[in-house]
């Protein structure tokens, strides 16, 4: 509502529920015939492959796929495997303590890595790693 100062009335203003709901009560009001039908085209079911990634000793975990990579927990590092070539890497940890949580999004791939401070303290830290390396 607004107050007009001229004439000192209450003037209504339509809100955006109103226009909401005149939206649907017009379009509840559209002739079947207006309407399209769709109707699902039965289609060939693709051959899948399975493809055995990394069946090394150890525990693989939380694998994330993004076009031609893979990227995976593998114990307390982070694996990458590229469909296109079967080879599988590892980020390299440096001083880390443990790699892990990776996600990954075309080539690059983001994880947390767990390292131990000076003092007894540990941290984490975030990083990113570009599968092409």
């Amino acid at each position: 509502m607004l107050l007009s100062s001229s004439t000192m009335r209450i003037v209504n203003v339509p809100t955006v529920n109103s226009f909401a709901f005149l939206s649907c009560l017009l379009m509840s009001l559209t002739p079947a015939a207006a309407q399209t039908v769709v109707i699902p085209v039965a289609g060939v079911t693709p051959t899948l492959t399975s493809v055995v990634v990394d069946n090394g000793a150890g525990d693989q975990s939380d694998p994330h796929v993004s076009g031609d990579w893979a990227a995976y927990t593998s114990d307390v590092s982070i694996r990458y495997y590229r469909f296109s070539t079967g080879v599988v890497s590892q980020i390299p940890m440096g001083a880390s303590v443990d790699d892990l949580l990776s996600d990954i999004s075309g080539s690059k791939i983001a994880f947390s890595r767990i390292f131990s401070g000076q003092g007894g303290h540990n941290g984490v830290r975030c990083g990113d790693w570009f599968a092409s390396h």
